[in-house]
């Protein structure tokens, strides 16, 4: 293990600085890019760590809000509206797509739908997001649907809308490996 800021300079090499400055070179016959990713946030949305986070946030602090807005209801949106509804958060989903897990199943996304009603979790699907912000006492969201604008508000909102690679600043694009516009390394049949 070597612990730095790695650099791919060539098909087989790693460099590898670490805190102290020191550079280790380390060379293979293959290099697995496993960077991970990190939470996608639009620009014009100012997470503060607080009143408005991301997962890694939500996951890490050390009370309950008493309401939060969820934007996004995938993955980790319906995860994060399942749990804090069951400690008592009242919550409310708000999701870009017509329907609940959109990159699922219907059926899946139909019978979650009903289990969230039943369960009183509320989901705005079909709505767009327009704006985010932290007020002295929480959030407002503003979203809109069918040329309608609402405004949410709530203590914190969360916002799940999905993932960016942490593929910037490897090195990847001077050796010639190609990356998309969103930032994931394209890859063939065999990865």
């Amino acid at each position: 293990v070597h612990m730095g800021t790695a650099k791919i300079t060539a098909r087989d090499t790693v460099e590898v600085t670490a805190a102290d400055g020191k550079l280790t070179t380390l060379q293979a016959k293959n290099i697995i890019v496993a960077t991970g990713a990190s939470a996608a946030v639009p620009g014009a949305w100012k997470i503060d760590g607080e009143k408005v986070v991301t997962y890694t946030e939500a996951i890490l602090q050390d009370k309950l809000p008493k309401s939060v807005i969820i934007i996004g209801s995938g993955a980790i949106g319906v995860e994060f509206a399942t749990v804090w509804n069951s400690y008592g958060v009242e919550v409310t989903l708000v999701e870009m797509l017509p329907r609940l897990v959109p990159l699922e199943d219907e059926e899946a996304s139909a019978e979650l739908t009903k289990a969230f009603k039943k369960r009183g979790i509320k989901a705005l699907t079909g709505h767009k997001v327009e704006a985010v912000e932290a007020t002295e006492t929480g959030v407002k969201v503003v979203v809109s649907s069918e040329g309608k604008e609402t405004t949410l508000e709530a203590e914190q909102a969360l916002v799940a809308i999905g993932f960016r690679p942490n593929s910037k600043g490897l090195g990847l694009e001077e050796i010639g490996v190609q990356i998309n516009e969103r930032g994931f390394v394209e890859i063939d049949e065999r990865m």
